[in-house]
């Protein structure tokens, strides 16, 4: 299905909640406030981890932010999900390049 990228969100349900830190079974939250409506998430690369307890407090929108600071939070949170994803796959990549 177009938009889905498995092998990171399968990355990302094993990282600490982007939120409180809690490690665990972080789930897939997509990043809201990007033109898609109700009940259209988007693509899997606009997802960061949250624990289930932080991202029922996202989408039951009991942050206390406003719908811009909780777009740049969400963003900056993508952001920062996006580089350790690229940083763990080069890493990845040069324990690969050392065996061979």
């Amino acid at each position: 299905m177009a938009g889905e990228e498995p092998m990171y969100t399968d990355w990302l349900r094993h990282q600490p909640c982007a939120r409180c830190g809690k490690h665990g079974q972080s789930q897939a939250h997509h990043a809201t406030g990007h033109g898609k409506g109700l009940g259209q998430r988007n693509h899997d690369r606009m997802a960061f981890g949250l624990c289930h307890d932080c991202h029922r407090l996202v989408h039951d929108k009991s942050l206390g932010m406003t719908r811009d600071a909780l777009r740049e939070w969400q963003d900056a949170k993508v952001d920062e999900a996006r580089c350790a994803w690229s940083e763990a796959n080069m890493a990845e990549q040069e324990s690969y390049d050392d065996i061979f």
